[in-house]
């Protein structure tokens, strides 16, 4: 970000074209990622002049910015002027440490790693609209997806750096430097992201084998990058196995023989069947009759919460089986247990 001063308490960072990043409060900071970025107090903000509407209905989009910072704040927002957050707002900041991409009154997504540690990160959010899927990238890598669509265009709303709404986000102005902002009118490829955080991309290809598939089964590329398998309708069952790995280019060879190598695939039935109990103890418990009193009767059939495996019983569903004498129960720990019989036997 190439920053000059400009008249009074206003500067003007250079962008494409007759585009440019018109600053209120924010201020050169000298030891940017790259040069000169830009400093904010927690009261400073930038607008972008001269550049055409982003509406993401429209358009695919990415930001990428170098970012550091302590503390929670807006990086880039696409909001009103002035006023409070709305419907359709968009905006990326951080909350509770981490990249977050929020549009109002849909959703949010964030990233799982942090960014507020007061060092240098390369942060980068990437919107495709045939699917509507924001995607987040902290240092080049991936890191949280979520489809987000909004529920109209919008008019009115600016670009805005180190501020969004006085009632958005929880902190909404940045207190920290930015550096190398960059805003795209489509979706930057993983790879290009990665280079843009100072990594070097691995030429990467994507291997799949089908043994045993049934005759006429072929495989079928797409543009997208998608990658099927196309079977043929056959009432006959059949048996195959599919073989996918990612390496670099070099390792097709290797790919190659480990694929020609790979035995027939095996019979799968003998694994619907269960096996033996893990757990093969039974624990009794005595029921509870009710008063039967009034227009309903409850009985109650006792729980074993003092089990050997401290299992914690908090039942979510149950389902009776045909002889009358059985239930199945879960919980919300994910156990199954099997209760037999009035005096109840509980296995788990």
């Amino acid at each position: 970000m190439d920053v000059r001063a400009d008249r009074g308490d206003t500067a003007r960072a250079e962008g494409a074209g007759t585009s440019a990043w018109w600053l209120r409060g924010a201020r050169p900071a000298e030891a940017g990622h790259s040069g000169k970025g830009l400093r904010f107090d927690g009261q400073a903000f930038a607008v972008l002049r001269g550049a055409a509407a982003i509406e993401f209905l429209d358009t695919d989009f990415s930001v990428a910015a170098w970012v550091r910072t302590s503390d929670d704040g807006t990086i880039l927002a696409l909001a009103p002027p002035t006023g409070n957050w709305v419907p359709d707002g968009k905006a990326l900041f951080v909350r509770g440490g981490r990249l977050t991409f929020d549009v109002g009154w849909v959703g949010a997504v964030s990233s799982s790693r942090a960014v507020a540690d007061g060092q240098w990160h390369h942060v980068a959010m990437t919107w495709t609209r045939d699917d509507g899927r924001v995607t987040l990238f902290v240092d080049g890598q991936a890191d949280g997806s979520a489809v987000l669509r909004p529920a109209g265009k919008v008019t009115g709303h600016e670009v805005r750096l180190g501020f969004t709404a006085p009632n958005f986000p929880a902190s909404p102005w940045w207190r920290g430097d930015l550096d190398d902002v960059r805003l795209d009118a489509r979706a930057l490829t993983p790879a290009e992201i990665a280079v843009l955080a100072g990594g070097v991309v691995r030429e990467e290809v994507l291997g799949m084998a089908v043994i045993g598939a049934p005759e006429g089964a072929r495989w079928v590329a797409r543009g997208d990058g998608h990658v099927r398998l196309h079977l043929p309708s056959s009432t006959d069952p059949a048996r195959f196995k599919v073989l996918v790995g990612r390496g670099p280019r070099g390792s097709l060879g290797v790919w190659a023989k480990q694929t020609a190598q790979s035995p027939a695939p095996i019979e799968l039935a003998p694994l619907t069947r269960g096996g033996p109990a893990r757990w093969p103890e039974k624990l009794a418990t005595r029921g509870q009759l009710g008063a039967s009193q009034g227009p309903y009767a409850i009985d109650t059939l006792t729980t074993p919460d003092d089990n050997p495996w401290r299992s914690w019983l908090r039942f979510g569903g149950l389902d009776f089986f045909a002889d009358d004498n059985r239930a199945a129960v879960c919980t919300w720990n994910g156990d199954v247990w099997v209760v037999e019989g009035w005096r109840a036997t509980w296995t788990n």
